[in-house]
């Protein structure tokens, strides 16, 4: 997946799960205003790592605080700003470690290839070798013959 479409995807999943917590307000109320945003910031770190899943969790956030806003328009505060905090930090949290995770896999998958790489080249030497090959550790001794 290319680099420009992990990071397009942070706004448009966090605008469709913004549309579905809208959907799902008479039967959430408020006090479930961010919910719905932890599914995308989980994909986006998944698929594009720590980058993306960092502008989908501060997306969210501003997301979440629309959902959050009193009607008559005020700000933010108390209980709610603490919740938004949480929201923030656990949202960061898990852009960090999923994003980790898929630099752990990619990195296996690189080890994998390169590891296949050298098994079939060690293969093609070994089928066309006509002389004996003996293979001797750093200690002197014979590993293999």
């Amino acid at each position: 997946m290319s680099r420009t479409i992990q990071y397009l995807a942070a706004p448009v999943l966090v605008s469709a799960s913004l549309l579905v917590r809208w959907a799902l307000a008479p039967y959430l109320g408020e006090s479930a205003a961010f919910i719905p945003f932890y599914p995308v910031i989980i994909a986006v770190s998944w698929f594009g790592g720590l980058g993306p899943g960092l502008i989908a969790t501060g997306l969210s956030v501003l997301a979440a605080v629309s959902v959050a806003r009193p009607p008559d328009g005020l700000a933010v505060q108390g209980a709610d700003l603490v919740q938004l905090a949480i929201f923030a930090g656990i949202g960061g949290t898990i852009a960090a470690l999923y994003g980790r995770l898929r630099e752990a896999h990619e990195s296996t998958a690189r080890e994998a290839a390169l590891a296949r790489s050298r098994t079939e080249r060690l293969d093609a030497i070994i089928r066309t070798t006509v002389d004996g090959i003996i293979v001797i550790d750093a200690r002197g001794q014979i590993e293999s013959f």
